[in-house]
């Protein structure tokens, strides 16, 4: 495993020194929306998590980054209805659906396992589930979503075939409000991330509880996403430097 750390960034500053490098760096419109810790603005500059890696990984790629902030809801259309090639999305999971408008890189972060957080007083009740899924078939159940946010194939399909009650959100910084507000009774995330929205928002860590059911998947992977319209040669330069900068993830 130690030979491999070290390998894979080699062989991928030997192939992207292999392929062909753009006489000027070809700029790339970055679409992102607000979610802590992951994407933010920092004074003018990208910030979090991923807005700074994936600046870093476009430039080694031979791209120009220029981020855009849009709803979550305008992102996927400007994606799946655009077919520009400089354009694409930042952090999303992969789900075949999306996968057939959509080209994936190689990840590039991997996610801490997914909870549930709930308000504390309601926990007693919500333990006695044995799994995510038997929790999301509970009729009285409300769970905070983010409009047009995938969670992951097992969770977008457990609440789809559940039939869950979701109450949207327009972005994923509401989600803490509307659970503290009783608008919601349960979201979803790594529980470092709902960690800081619930700081941000001035809201006490000892209201809430963070849940681990034996089915919340552990670690989906996070990838870069363009239009189907990307060139092959544009996605080989961006895999070789995800390699090269992050390592294989898979």
């Amino acid at each position: 495993m130690h030979l491999r750390r070290i390998l894979i960034p080699l062989l991928a500053a030997l192939l992207l020194t292999a392929l062909p490098v753009p006489s000027r760096a070809q700029e790339a419109t970055v679409l992102w929306f607000p979610k802590e810790p992951l994407y933010r603005m920092v004074d003018g500059r990208p910030g979090g998590l991923l807005l700074p890696l994936a600046e870093r990984i476009l430039k080694e790629a031979g791209l120009e980054p220029k981020f855009v902030r849009m709803p979550l809801r305008r992102v996927l259309l400007t994606l799946r209805d655009g077919g520009r090639p400089d354009v694409l999305g930042l952090g999303w999971y992969y789900t075949p659906e999306r996968a057939e408008w959509l080209r994936y890189s190689l990840p590039i972060y991997r996610d801490a396992q997914l909870v549930a957080l709930v308000r504390r007083e309601d926990c007693r009740r919500y333990e006695a589930f044995g799994s995510f899924a038997e929790l999301s078939a509970a009729p009285m159940l409300r769970v905070g979503v983010v409009d047009g946010y995938s969670y992951g194939p097992y969770l977008d399909g457990v609440l789809l075939d559940q039939g869950t009650r979701r109450v949207m959100a327009g972005e994923d910084g509401q989600l803490c409000g509307m659970l503290n507000a009783r608008r919601c009774d349960c979201i979803i995330g790594p529980q470092r991330h709902l960690e800081e929205d619930l700081l941000g928002r001035e809201l006490p860590l000892e209201r809430f509880a963070f849940l681990n059911y034996p089915d919340m998947p552990k670690g989906e992977p996070r990838y870069l996403v363009f239009t189907r319209e990307t060139s092959e040669q544009t996605m080989e330069r961006v895999n070789a430097a995800i390699l090269k900068i992050v390592g294989d993830l898979r």
